[in-house]
């Protein structure tokens, strides 16, 4: 009995080995390598990854723009959208309501920088003139002198007003603004021209000088079309003794 077990125990080794013998070893088998991908395969993965997150990332927009408001909010007959449109005329907007608004508080502010400008002006000639009593004017630069040539203009042509004169009498604001206007243009081209050595007693003795003064007396109907042509004279002028100084 003992001989029989041991037969058999012997039998079943020999069919364990050859089993084991006769299976295949995967682990043995080489790996097959993995093909590097070329560029096309590359571009279409990435379209694959990229083209999702991009419409992911648009519906989020979208839904962040147009989401309908919680149902406290919502007002009636407008689904919960936002429908209301920028008020030009509510508290801290700096939107302008309409253009005829927009120019008025565009000539506003305009009218507030030339009556600070004439201030100024004003204020300089005051000082000036305490330099002149003392030491006189030829003691001054040029860009004194015409500072005090411009105040001069200020106070007799815009200041001043004649009650017995039909047009001086009254005057309306778009004129005022556009006679101070005149001057400050005249200012502006007069410092340039002296300094491109122009003289300035000859700037102050210019005939387009005196058609300044005279522009209170224009109608109010035809102030516009009178003052573009002394902004023409007053040009022509300055530029002719800038070319006569320059050839002198």
């Amino acid at each position: 009995m003992e001989q029989t077990k041991n037969e058999t125990k012997i039998e079943n080794k020999t069919e364990s080995k050859s089993e084991s013998t006769a299976a295949p070893d995967n682990k043995g088998k080489p790996k097959k390598e993995r093909k590097p991908l070329t560029e096309a395969q590359r571009l279409k993965r990435q379209k694959m990854i990229v083209l999702p997150a991009m419409v992911l990332v648009f519906i989020g927009a979208m839904w962040l723009i147009f989401a309908p408001s919680s149902d406290k909010e919502q007002q009636p007959g407008t689904g919960g959208y936002n429908i209301e449109m920028p008020d030009a005329d509510k508290a801290n907007r700096q939107i302008i309501g309409d253009k005829a608004k927009a120019y008025e508080q565009g000539a506003m502010e305009e009218r507030q920088e030339n009556r600070n400008r004439a201030m100024h002006l004003l204020q300089e000639e005051n000082e000036l003139n305490e330099i002149v009593q003392l030491v006189g004017k030829d003691s001054l630069s040029a860009h004194d002198q015409l500072t005090l040539e411009i105040a001069r203009m200020l106070r007799e042509d815009f200041l001043q007003q004649n009650a017995f004169e039909g047009e001086d009498s009254y005057t309306s604001l778009e004129k005022q603004h556009t006679l101070m206007k005149l001057i400050f243009a005249f200012e502006d081209k007069a410092r340039r021209a002296v300094a491109d050595g122009a003289d300035v007693e000859d700037v102050s003795n210019l005939p387009v000088r005196e058609r300044i003064g005279r522009f209170k007396a224009v109608p109010s109907a035809s102030c516009r079309a009178e003052a573009d042509a002394v902004t023409a004279a007053m040009t022509a002028e300055l530029d002719g003794l800038v070319a006569r100084a320059r050839h002198a």
